[in-house]
């Protein structure tokens, strides 16, 4: 009662003030009875009953978000939420969603504080995308995947959809990374050699993904101890075209490396596999069922603690470190290893 109603395609993310914690939210979309976009921020107060916690909605400061479903988001390490991309669901472009390409949205969560990056003229910056997954990794914010309805136009009556995929949806392997310290994009080209049929697999929307930091050993490490990172990612869909994924993919970040930022992009694309293996992943197969058929996943479950062989590419100085291909017995991936809604 007094809360935000009921809405879809949004994010919450956890605001910890002194011993007080709290969910924040921001925008979505309403229901039928509702069917429009928001761009309101809300709060719950969470206590160790969660049965207490009473909804508020923020005041914030400063000029904040046109009204968004489907963004992506990420808080920071710096105790702020990152929000790009997004749109009110329009299936043409618009001078709104034209103006929104390449803007960041930054939300502090101590003040409420709204502020934004504009692109500088003439900069590279990410088409405006829907359903990405955002994560932190090495100072910057990684903007993986989504779609882009406002390219739709009229649905080709023909079964040949496939065809229309790569205007439709932003392949995983050009990632854009947004430098929290400078405050610009830079685009990477990311390989693919460890991933059955990348054409296809490559192009998703509506997946999740974590940042999982990697410890190298002690004389592979830069001066300041970072090590390598990596990003899982699970699942996500194209349902335009009815394809909806079930499989784990990794990408693999390089060290960090002095110089400009364009000049730091190297990563690869691959099945966790061996990486995992090597330090003493478990495996443990899990069926999956649904309504559109079944099929067969596997979920690798890391320790907590992985240290132990990287990769040779580490100590050689490669840019780019090439994942093994999948694990015997891996989950299946591309044409094989998504479930049909068709």
């Amino acid at each position: 009662r007094g809360g935000p109603g009921r809405r879809h395609g949004l994010h919450a993310c956890l605001r910890r003030a002194g011993v007080e914690e709290e969910m924040v939210i921001f925008g979505g979309r309403g229901d039928p009875e509702a069917p429009r976009c928001f761009n309101d921020v809300w709060c719950l107060s969470l206590s160790k009953d969660a049965r207490e916690g009473v909804w508020r909605q923020v005041e914030t400061q400063g000029g904040g978000p046109p009204p968004k479903v489907w963004y992506g988001a990420t808080p920071t390490k710096d105790g702020n939420w990152v929000i790009y991309g997004g749109s009110e669901w329009q299936f043409e472009e618009t001078a709104a969603l034209a103006a929104d390409r390449g803007v960041v949205w930054i939300l502090a969560l101590q003040s409420f504080a709204w502020s934004s990056v504009v692109p500088a003229a003439g900069t590279s910056r990410p088409e405006v995308v829907l359903a990405c997954s955002l994560v932190e990794v090495s100072g910057s914010v990684l903007v993986l995947g989504g779609c882009m309805p406002h390219r739709l136009g009229n649905m080709p009556a023909t079964g040949r959809t496939f065809a229309h995929c790569p205007k439709w949806y932003a392949s995983l392997s050009r990632p854009w990374r947004f430098h929290l310290a400078s405050r610009r994009w830079s685009q990477a080209s990311a390989s693919a050699d460890g991933v059955p049929e990348p054409g296809d697999t490559l192009l998703r929307s509506h997946t999740s993904a974590v940042a999982l930091p990697v410890q190298a050993a002690p004389r592979q490490l830069p001066p300041d101890g970072a090590g390598p990172e990596a990003v899982l990612l699970f699942g996500g869909s194209r349902y335009f075209t009815g394809a909806y994924f079930h499989d784990l993919l990794a990408l693999r970040l390089p060290l960090p490396a002095p110089g400009p930022e364009e000049e730091q992009e190297g990563c690869a694309w691959g099945a966790p596999g061996d990486w995992v293996e090597e330090v003493g992943a478990e495996v443990e197969r899990v069926s999956i069922s649904g309504p559109f058929g079944s099929g067969e996943g596997v979920l690798r479950r890391m320790r907590r603690r992985l240290s132990g062989q990287i990769s040779g590419a580490v100590a050689s100085g490669s840019s780019g470190l090439a994942l093994p291909g999948p694990a015997p017995g891996g989950g299946r991936r591309g044409s094989a290893g998504r479930l049909r809604a068709m």
